[in-house]
Parts: structure tokens; C-alpha cells; sequence
């Protein structure tokens, strides 16, 4: 397939999220890829058609998707070459991927140990990411090759200066609250999953945050509370 048109991971999320959505609910994934749907599905040309953007949508993902470090870029150019990747990436974007993961594993477009391997990495790279110490959310730009945060933008060379996104650490929050600790429990602790517990995306091992300021404000890092 030529791809011609610039993927975002942002994007791609949300259509591998919708199209799961689009389908009927299963407690167990499918015996692995090449099998013609979602489990549930009674086939069919509308189901396979959804099948099959759910797949280049995907595969837009995985470019995008640093195996060292299971972080992806934000966008890519639409030919996928990875020399056109953005070199940035967002909570929000890693966020997407966390849950694209799990609907691709659900959709059989990749194994259970793949899905598995995958989440895996992502969440081992976010327990070493540098947060705010004031709110312990994470800065809103990161390398995605390496996990750092980003104090120069890659695709302007202009100074960033780190500043925290209500909004995208609760994108985060809500993938890492979501099926992949159902996935990778070993790497979870239980708040994520306790319907009682605050929404707030913290790995093994990271002290606890308090809570963040007023949603949907981007404040400076100095000014988190």
C-alpha cells in the first residue's frame, strides 16, 4: 500500500480505539494475526473494511515506534521512512500507543507476546523518564529514542521551556489505567487499576505525585502544584 499522506500517532490512536469501539465486546483475544476480525465479528464487507484500516493504521503506529524504547514519534511522513520521523513525542502520544497496542492484539493484527513485549518496553522506558518533582506529572516533550526530555525542539532548534499538559498527562493516565496492566501486571502497581484510586500515571518504583492543577491548563513546570 502507498502511503501518502503524513501519519500522526495522535490520530492513529484514536482510529485504532474508534474501530475497535465499532466492534462487539470479547473477553478473550484472538488466536493471533491473519484471522479475519475481531473475535465477535459476524463478518462480512464492512467488517473486513474495518479490519483493514484498523491494519495500515497500525502499521503507520509501529513506524512510528522506537523498539528500544516503546516510545513513538508524534508524526511521520506518509511513505513511513523512519529519516522522516518528528523526533518528539507527547504523554498524549504515548499514551495512544499504550491503548493501540492492546486494540491491535484484540483485532489479531499482532500476537498476544508481541502486544505483550511492546507494553512492556513502554512502560519499563516511563519508570526512568524525568516528571516534575512538584506534581510528578511528565513534561509534555520527550526524544523518543531515548526517553529524555527535550529542552531544544528537534524540527526548529527552538528552546523549550518544559511546561506541564493537564490535558495529555490525562491522556496517559487513562492508557496506563486501561488494559495494558491487565497485559503486563508485573509492571503495574495496584492504583492504576483501583476504582478508587486518583487518576495519575505512576510506574513501580516513582514516589508518589500530588495532585495535578486545574484541567486542561498547560502550566511551567514551576508553577505545578
Amino acid at each position: 500500500m502507498k502511503h501518502t499522506l503524513a501519519a500522526s500517532a495522535a490520530i492513529a490512536a484514536l482510529v485504532i480505539g474508534g474501530i475497535a469501539a465499532a466492534a462487539p465486546a470479547t473477553a478473550a483475544p484472538p488466536p493471533g494475526p491473519g484471522h479475519p476480525g475481531h473475535p465477535g465479528h459476524s463478518g462480512g464487507r464492512d467488517a473486513r473494511e474495518l479490519l483493514r484500516y484498523a491494519t495500515d493504521t497500525w502499521t503507520s503506529m509501529a513506524a512510528m515506534a522506537h523498539p528500544d524504547t516503546g516510545l513513538v514519534d508524534d508524526n511521520i511522513e506518509g511513505d513511513l521512512d523512519a529519516a522522516s520521523a518528528s523526533g518528539y513525542t507527547s504523554p498524549t502520544n504515548i499514551g495512544g500507543y499504550l491503548w493501540s497496542t492492546v486494540t491491535a492484539r484484540d483485532l489479531g493484527i499482532i500476537t498476544p507476546d508481541d502486544a505483550r513485549q511492546r507494553l512492556t518496553t513502554t512502560i519499563t522506558t516511563l519508570e526512568h523518564m524525568e516528571r516534575n518533582p512538584g506534581s510528578g506529572m511528565f513534561y509534555n516533550w520527550y526524544a523518543p529514542a531515548t526517553g529524555a526530555k527535550l529542552t531544544i525542539f528537534p524540527t526548529s532548534g527552538d528552546t523549550i521551556h518544559p511546561f506541564l499538559s493537564t490535558v495529555d498527562n490525562g491522556w496517559l493516565a487513562t492508557a496506563l489505567r486501561s488494559r495494558p496492566c491487565t497485559i503486563v501486571p508485573t509492571r503495574c502497581t495496584g492504583r492504576w487499576t483501583s476504582p478508587r484510586s486518583s487518576i495519575r500515571p505512576v510506574p513501580r518504583g516513582f514516589p508518589p505525585a500530588r495532585t495535578g492543577a486545574g484541567s486542561g491548563r498547560r502550566l511551567p513546570a514551576t508553577d505545578a502544584r
